[in-house]
């Protein structure tokens, strides 16, 4: 993630000035993070607006907060729970699939209790 150099505030996706601090000039770094996090809200998209989603159609796509900060959210698709077992809060954890060409794509997974 996208971490201020001067008030160590992460982002995503990147910003060209902090939104916390405001640092003038603006400095950055890239941080990891643990890859936690609890589910937000999502939807269920069961319609394949393009081919290559035809084969995954129904999936589901999450917001996800990190457990890194309040407010850092990411959005993914949630991979591998019964669309009936999703609720605000579930645990999460990031995970990676072949996105073709030699590409990996974050997913979440449910985390382990």
């Amino acid at each position: 993630m996208q971490r201020c150099a001067h008030c160590g505030f992460l982002t995503y996706p990147p910003v060209p000035v902090c939104s916390r601090c405001h640092a003038d000039p603006p400095a950055f770094e890239w941080a990891d993070v643990s890859g936690h996090g609890r589910l937000a809200t999502w939807t269920i998209v069961r319609d394949a607006f393009l081919p290559g989603f035809a084969d995954i159609t129904p999936y589901v796509v999450g917001e996800v907060e990190l457990v890194e900060q309040p407010g850092l959210r990411v959005v993914a698709r949630v991979v591998g729970i019964d669309h009936d077992a999703l609720r605000p809060g579930l645990a999460l954890r990031v995970d990676f699939v072949d996105g073709g060409d030699g590409t990996r794509v974050p997913v979440f997974v449910e985390a382990e209790p």
